[in-house]
């Protein structure tokens, strides 16, 4: 059992990483998917945002959320914070659905 809820977190985080996962879900957004059912831009305290990260996933969790991306600046750290909560989230409630985490990035351009 705890083999297999291990696999599971391990699976999460390598589609939280899957750019073929993602273009899957782009493929089935519409114009009410955002942000009801995913935010592809949300921020914790590790950068600009006003909520610890394990609040912000809290809260996605009671909305309802499908997925959404943390894009602090300059940091991973809201994400690795919000992965580990999930991941513990998910170990106490086998039966229920958790929310898609992914890494934003913002890209940098030159010009």
């Amino acid at each position: 059992m705890a083999v297999n809820l291990a696999q599971a977190a391990m699976n999460r985080t390598k589609a939280a990483l899957d750019s073929a996962a993602l273009r899957r879900v782009f493929e089935t957004i519409h114009l009410e998917s955002c942000p009801t059912s995913y935010n592809f831009h949300m921020h914790t305290l590790c950068s600009d945002g006003q909520l610890p990260p394990e609040v912000l996933i809290q809260q996605a969790i009671a909305i309802g959320l499908k997925g959404l991306a943390i894009t602090d600046h300059h940091t991973i750290n809201g994400y690795l914070a919000a992965q580990r909560w999930l991941n513990e989230w998910q170990e106490q409630h086998l039966t229920e659905s958790a929310p898609t985490l992914w890494m934003g990035l913002k890209s940098m351009r030159t010009f």
